[in-house]
């Protein structure tokens, strides 16, 4: 969206900078090699591009900022808040607990192999291993029953949705009609990483269901009104 609004590359790097520094920081445990690698190559993007000296400040002052507050943000998360980035960085100390789901739900695509176990054949689904397989964990009911074969044909159709919806952005000539159907892919695209990032044990688990595919009737109506605004957009493509 801030790119289809005017926003450059550099800018959206700077000004997105201080969230991938704190990501950085939690993932690597606070390891300073880690957050140096990621300054230096800040620093090498803006002495290419040469950023007006005001947003360098800005981005500094930003940064000094972000590094004060980062711990008492972290102390001021709830219990289940700070359990669940915890257990996204190491599930198996609690496997029967808060780990549980996400390693059951990669032991689910694990098992499926190159063409899967067969609709409906799956161990960890159909005996329930898996909890919440019909809402946010249905990728992983895919990879078990339907392979890898299945889940990349699920993320090539998906593809297919996300760069259709780009080329429509692109192509009107209308800029609301534009950041419109910008806006739709993003929330797609959102969905789909999030979603089958956080069943392959990539991103932390957020709740977040997987387009026209997952259970639940209010999502799946928003799904079809996106894909709608999409269609629209592109039949007044070439309306101002």
């Amino acid at each position: 969206m801030l790119l289809w609004a005017g926003l450059s590359i550099l800018e959206l790097v700077l000004f997105i900078s201080p969230v991938i520094g704190i990501l950085i920081a939690v993932i690597s445990g606070f390891n300073w090699i880690v957050w140096a690698i990621f300054m230096l190559t800040l620093f090498g993007i803006m002495y290419i591009k040469r950023p007006p000296i005001s947003l360098v400040v800005a981005l500094i002052v930003i940064q000094i900022g972000v590094g004060l507050t980062a711990e008492p943000l972290w102390d001021s998360l709830h219990d289940y808040q700070r359990q669940r980035v915890e257990t996204f960085l190491k599930p198996q100390e609690d496997v029967l607990g808060a780990g549980y789901q996400i390693i059951q739900s990669q032991i689910a695509i694990g098992s499926g192999g190159m063409f899967g176990r067969g609709l409906l054949q799956g161990s960890q689904t159909q005996l329930a291993f898996l909890p919440e397989q019909q809402t946010d964990f249905i990728f992983s009911v895919v990879g078990e029953e339907l392979g890898f074969v299945g889940s990349v044909s699920v993320l090539i159709l998906f593809y297919v949705l996300i760069i259709r919806g780009i080329k429509i952005a692109v192509n009107v000539k209308g800029s609301f009609q534009s950041l419109i159907a910008a806006g739709c892919v993003s929330v797609f695209s959102f969905h789909v990483i999030m979603n089958v990032g956080m069943t392959i044990g990539l991103l932390p688990v957020a709740g977040v269901p997987l387009p026209f595919l997952s259970y639940g009737g209010s999502f799946l109506m928003t799904s079809m009104i996106l894909s709608g605004l999409l269609l629209n957009a592109w039949r007044h493509r070439y309306e101002y």
